[in-house]
């Protein structure tokens, strides 16, 4: 994959270091785009002058702003959730032990060679770059409330993926299988008039496509017993979201189950 219209941010004491590191990873990537700041007060608007920032580098020991409270509302804001986070360590003896908390896509410090950085920058952006849901993916949503759906749906387009049909009840589902192949289907258990069950064994009995018999299926449902846990797993389910749930549990257990479907699709 190329790396293109990508913006990394440099929040350091010093602008002139910053800008040597942000010409030595030029060098290495000519299309990337490095902001630096002689201020933290310059730091952000410059930040704010650009449509995104792609990444974070920030040093440990920055001053004017504490830097574990410059990320935690990185991480807190609506603009900046999905940027990733690197930290410069100055003194690579002592590492805030703080910043172990923190979901940071790297570490690295003074004595770090500049290619170990590039290379590990690279490697996340190029993850994150990478949709969570490859576009070829139709998915069908099923929920009898509206509120789940439309939560579901915007949830799904904040991943970047647009491919997505809705059912209130097992008799659109059947309609809609029967018309449409599908890749990942996400299942509330009890509907109005049957439950995920029913629609598991609508696919696995009548001839729906190959496709959609192999899609990778989640149930999102708000029970938690073992019975039903050991239900789903006699079904090949082993994935669910339990609500209520949040963009970042929504998230973490699709990419979850697509990264496990993916490496071994069902034959």
């Amino acid at each position: 994959m190329t790396i293109s219209n990508v913006n990394i941010a440099f929040c350091f004491n010093n602008e002139t270091e910053a800008k040597n590191m942000a010409a030595k990873l030029n060098a290495l990537s000519p299309e990337i785009h490095f902001i630096t700041a002689p201020t933290f007060d310059g730091f952000l608007k410059a930040i704010a002058a650009v449509p995104k920032v792609d990444y974070f580098i920030i040093e440990d020991n920055f001053k004017e702003c504490q830097a574990t409270d410059l990320i935690y509302k990185l991480k807190a804001s609506q603009r900046y959730k999905k940027s990733l986070i690197s930290v410069y360590s100055t003194n690579h003896r002592n590492i805030n032990p703080k910043f172990m908390e923190f979901d940071l896509d790297y570490i690295f410090d003074t004595k770090t060679d500049i290619n170990e950085v590039h290379a590990e920058l690279e490697k996340s952006i190029i993850k994150s770059l990478t949709p969570e849901i490859p576009k070829h993916f139709n998915i069908l949503a099923i929920d009898d409330d509206p509120g789940i759906l439309e939560l579901i749906s915007m949830h799904i387009r904040e991943l970047g993926h647009e491919n997505l049909d809705i059912c209130t009840n097992v008799l659109d589902v059947k309609k809609q299988l029967s018309e449409k192949e599908y890749d990942l289907l996400l299942l509330d258990w009890n509907l109005k008039d049957g439950t995920c069950i029913d629609i598991m064994d609508y696919i696995k009995k009548n001839p729906v496509c190959t496709r959609t018999k192999n899609a990778l299926t989640v149930v999102i449902t708000g029970r938690n017993d073992v019975d039903d846990i050991m239900t789903l797993l006699r079904y090949g389910v082993k994935d669910t979201i339990i609500k209520p749930f949040d963009f970042r549990e929504f998230e973490d257990k699709i990419s979850y189950a697509l990264e496990k479907h993916l490496k071994n699709p069902k034959s």
